[in-house]
């Protein structure tokens, strides 16, 4: 899609009084302007007549040089096909300069305005105009179904160029959550001319902001760290909100984000001195350790409120600690939440100054499938499968999550005996309901269907006819209750 500026008025007011009225912006201040392009103009766009192109807004911003703009994003809600579209605005600073602006705007499944949020104080509590410079950008959009359609969040992957005058919202600052705490609050720091990433979960409803964290790594060697932090998970890692950290540029993979069944949200990014968890895979060395980190990509879920992540891991080549050689050669593009880990795919980069021959190091592998490779070749593509305790989760498994007429079914786990299996294992039904049973293999597919009728709690499954390894078992009765359960074969 593309917007023209002197188009059809797209998102801006027709009236004087939509482009004068003034309206909440999600977080406690205000902003003014019923559309989002309402800002750069100091007059509301006349659609019967030529598109008048005068700025400055009531801010002091003015439209960029380039007539065009699109958006960056745009993602639908299943429950109720309304949709949400990111965008990132050019516009000229009040002393001249270029920027770039953002804007989430959410649609009506008619297409009618629901609300729109810049993500920043455009209008301070206090009242004070805020310019945000330099430019800031919407990456990503995801929905998080875990709660009924009109109650749930939409969350946001924004990210900044620099320690803005006014930055994106932060995680202890917020209005509807007044106790609340991100992960990592803002920005620290002293270097600004570097791009991190910005995560807010936004309501649905009114786009009003209930979590927020910044997604910024440390720098190589920074200094004026603060205690550790106190979650066990943690490893020791240094509380990013105590301090004054140096951080390094960190992106999220552009629509990568999405959430859990129970709101915890799941990225891919790239990073410098990353944090992980102790579950992780594989770990960044400390700063406190005389050990070399390396820019890695990185897979990360954080907690539903957007606090300690539960896993963060990275997937790099095992690079030289002492010298930081062989690392920061892969890519990694999406991550999907499986009701017991995570999935990533990727890719390990080809050597340019050395065309044919892989960059650097190759990555820790385990548990190669009889299809897979174990070293790379060339610009080799990358499928990594990340388990811990923490990411367990039945509600994450297949066909578990449905949005079909704004319900979610009631999910529960299965009761498996034995577990691990050899000839067969029993499964005990969560109801006595008609359904159907289904045993998915380690590569997902459906190797075994049966329909079970009302009545029956129980199902025996023989196994011989099966290769060793993880299966899932997945239940999905008539009454529109669902289960599904881990099972090994050994």
């Amino acid at each position: 899609m593309v917007f023209k500026r002197g188009g059809r008025c797209d998102l801006r007011s027709w009236t004087n009084a939509d482009h004068t009225s003034v309206q909440a912006d999600g977080n406690g201040g205000t902003k003014q302007g019923k559309w989002p392009l309402d800002f750069m103009y100091n007059t509301p766009c006349d659609p019967n007549n030529s598109p008048v192109s005068n700025g400055p807004g009531y801010t002091g911003y003015s439209p960029g040089a380039l007539p065009i703009y699109g958006p960056s994003i745009v993602t639908v809600d299943r429950r109720d096909d309304s949709f949400n579209l990111g965008m990132n605005l050019r516009t000229v600073l009040p002393g001249g300069e270029p920027d770039f602006e953002p804007a989430v705007v959410k649609f009506t499944s008619t297409g009618a305005l629901a609300w729109w949020s810049r993500l920043y104080h455009e209008i301070q509590p206090n009242g004070t105009q805020m310019n945000s410079s330099p430019d800031q950008y919407v990456d990503g959009i995801a929905v998080d179904y875990s709660q009924q359609s009109g109650l749930g969040n939409v969350i946001i992957n924004a990210r900044c160029h620099g320690n803005n005058v006014e930055n994106f919202w932060e995680g202890n600052s917020i209005a509807a959550s007044p106790g609340a705490s991100g992960f990592q609050n803002g920005f620290t720091g002293n270097s600004g001319n570097l791009h991190i990433s910005w995560l807010g979960k936004l309501s649905c409803a009114g786009g009003v902001l209930k979590h927020s964290t910044y997604v910024a790594e440390y720098v190589e060697g920074s200094n004026n760290y603060g205690p550790p932090l106190a979650e066990p998970n943690m490893a020791n890692w240094p509380n990013p909100n105590t301090g004054w950290p140096d951080v390094n540029t960190t992106r999220i993979a552009r629509a990568s984000v999405n959430a859990t069944a129970d709101g915890s949200v799941c990225i891919a990014a790239v990073g410098r001195r990353t944090m992980t968890t102790a579950n992780a895979y594989q770990q960044m060395p400390l700063p406190s350790t005389a050990l070399t980190g390396s820019w890695n990509s990185f897979v990360r879920v954080y907690e539903p409120d957007l606090g300690p992540p539960k896993y963060s891991s990275l997937l790099v080549g095992e690079w030289d600690t002492s010298t930081g050689s062989g690392g920061g050669n892969t890519d990694l593009y999406a991550v999907w939440k499986t009701a017991d880990g995570i999935v990533a795919v990727g890719r390990h980069q080809e050597d340019t100054s050395n065309p044919g021959v892989a960059k650097g190091n190759a990555i820790p592998v385990a548990n190669v499938p009889a299809w897979g490779s174990s070293t790379p070749l060339n610009e080799s593509a990358v499928l990594a499968f990340f388990r811990a305790s923490t990411l367990e989760d039945p509600g994450d498994g297949p066909g578990v999550i449905t949005a079909v007429g704004g319900t979610t079914p009631i999910t529960t786990a299965l009761t498996v005996h034995p577990n691990p299996a050899g000839h067969s294992t029993l499964v005990q039904l969560p109801s006595a309901q008609q359904g159907e049973l289904r045993l998915i293999d380690p590569l997902g597919r459906t190797v075994h269907a049966e329909n079970v009728a009302r009545g029956v709690r129980q199902v025996q499954l023989t196994l011989e006819a099966y290769g060793l390894g993880a299966y899932l078992i997945q239940w999905r009765g008539n009454d529109g209750r669902t289960a599904t359960a881990r099972l090994i074969v050994q």
